[in-house]
């Protein structure tokens, strides 16, 4: 296994994936944390919800189609609420979000190679 450098891990910056697809969400855990970022996830609205009480991370990768709470009620929320509206928020998603993707960071369409979603991270990260 490779470490990332100390220097690199004094810096992670946190992301938060919501996906409910297990498969989908340890290979964004996966590919981002071999990038060096502290990944948290979360496979519905709720949990996603409960995760931003207690941290703030640097950037989402929102699914619209999770359980509970859904990606769409969640992206309303945290564009409204001060503390949240400003993380980026990437979208990936199988369905066309017609609006949401005016307001998105990114608006990635499934299937999406993990080197897109990884791109679209650094990218936005680096710009907020």
């Amino acid at each position: 296994m490779i470490e990332a450098p100390s220097e690199n891990m004094q810096r992670r910056k946190t992301i938060l994936v919501v996906e409910d697809d297990p498969s989908l969400r340890q290979l964004y855990w996966q590919a981002l944390t071999f990038e060096g970022f502290h990944v948290l996830t979360a496979e519905d609205g709720v949990t996603a919800l409960d995760c931003l009480q207690h941290e703030k991370p640097a950037l989402i990768v929102l699914d619209l189609n999770v359980p509970r709470v859904s990606g769409w009620d969640l992206y309303r929320e945290l564009a409204a609420r001060p503390e949240t509206r400003t993380i980026p928020i990437i979208v990936v998603t199988g369905v066309e979000p017609a609006d949401v993707a005016t307001q998105a960071a990114a608006l990635l369409t499934k299937p999406v190679h993990i080197h897109r979603v990884v791109q679209e991270v650094y990218r936005h990260v680096n710009a907020a």
